[in-house]
């Protein structure tokens, strides 16, 4: 479980188990039953992300029914929290630029992992939707425990700050310079053959200076007769 994200990981290798765990179910505790979403993680090394905009109204099952990709496999349909983002999982490594959304072609962005951040408890490390430890003091802007009045916040002075960079905007803003994850670094591939090979050629030495005052002869050519 991974405790900061609000996650558990599932690992099998039953097909009829993981497609009990794909979806939305709940498990029982001794305080009710407890929600949960389970969804299938792809092998990144065969697939890619991109992101649609799509109708808030519709649920990932009928998103599966309505979206398609005439060129290849959409593997996996997720919502990006509460917002009307859905990113797909594509088969191959090369994203498609429109995909079918009920006949109609929309256009699909690139997908940014962002650094998740709530506002509920004021944390980094998962996002609002799935917080473990909401804090209902806290407000969600300026970060200050504010009382609640009859299901309001209480009137204070509300200067917005980052939980990600400390700036003076909202937690997560366009703005913020450390609102999305630092990309992995590239493996270093080594030169190939054939750059190996152009890099291994010798220099050539350079002429040494002629003498001054001394002339070379051509090859074969007699010197000029002097008289005596």
């Amino acid at each position: 479980m991974v405790r900061e994200q609000n996650l558990i990981l599932v690992y099998t290798s039953h097909p009829h188990i993981a497609d009990k765990l794909i979806g939305e179910f709940a498990v029982p505790s001794p305080a009710g039953p407890v929600p949960l979403f389970g969804y299938l993680r792809a092998d990144t090394h065969d697939s890619c992300y991109g992101v649609v905009t799509v109708r808030s109204s519709d649920t990932e099952a009928a998103l599966r029914e309505s979206l398609y990709w005439p060129e290849g496999e959409i593997l996996h349909v997720r919502r990006l929290g509460t917002s009307n983002k859905v990113r797909l999982t594509f088969s191959g490594k090369v994203k498609p630029r429109y995909v079918s959304y009920d006949a109609l072609l929309i256009p699909v962005q690139p997908y940014k992992k962002t650094v998740p951040a709530c506002g509920r408890c004021g944390s980094v490390g998962h996002r609002p939707d799935a917080c473990p430890g909401p804090k209902p003091d806290l407000c969600g802007i300026c970060g200050k425990a504010v009382p609640l009045t009859d299901g309001a916040r209480a009137p204070h002075e509300c200067t917005p700050r980052c939980a990600l960079c400390a700036g003076s905007h909202v937690t997560g803003d366009r703005r913020c310079k450390e609102r999305y994850r630092a990309p992995p670094p590239k493996p270093s591939t080594p030169p190939s053959e054939g750059q190996a090979g152009r890099k291994k050629r010798k220099r050539r030495r350079p002429r040494k200076p002629r003498k001054s005052g001394s002339r070379e002869s051509p090859q074969g050519a007699q010197p000029p007769a002097t008289n005596h």
